[in-house]
């Protein structure tokens, strides 16, 4: 288990750079063929923090080597339009809590629900979308902060 903390003490340019270097290192790991039969989980939370390469790459590339990633953010607003087009295309799982309207417009049709339910939507409740299947709503009442 590796973890890095980048939260603090860098400023923003230095935090995608050394994000970017992280992520590359997994995925040169990953297509080395080491222990394929491995399942490997990658956790990124502020992934708007890493450079739209970084992503793409990541979700692109990594699922085809049995690595499991997880990103988290805020918004999706302060990622290029490009990436977020292609977000939906890229991500097997979603869940949408409450966003801005803008976001709510762009990622309406995953859960079927007018972009309004979205941008209202109550505290800890989300959208659960699923590639291939019915989208749920739910509500987070069990979470945990590690």
């Amino acid at each position: 288990m590796v973890i890095v903390d980048l939260s603090t003490g860098f400023s923003d340019d230095i935090i995608r750079f050394l994000a970017s270097i992280f992520v590359h290192m997994l995925y040169v790991y990953a297509k080395s063929g080491v222990s394929l039969s491995s399942k490997y989980y990658l956790y990124i939370d502020e992934a708007q923090l890493i450079s739209t390469f970084a992503i793409r790459e990541v979700l692109n590339a990594l699922r085809k080597f049995n690595v499991n990633v997880t990103i988290a953010t805020q918004t999706v607003n302060v990622f290029e339009q490009e990436v977020q087009r292609e977000l939906p295309a890229l991500c097997r799982l979603i869940i949408i809590f409450r966003v801005d309207i803008n976001t709510a417009k762009q990622y309406s049709y995953l859960p079927n629900v007018n972009d309004y339910n979205i941008y209202t939507l109550l505290l800890h409740y989300f959208y659960f979308y699923i590639e291939g299947e019915e989208s749920v709503k739910g509500l987070a009442k069990n979470y945990v902060v590690i």
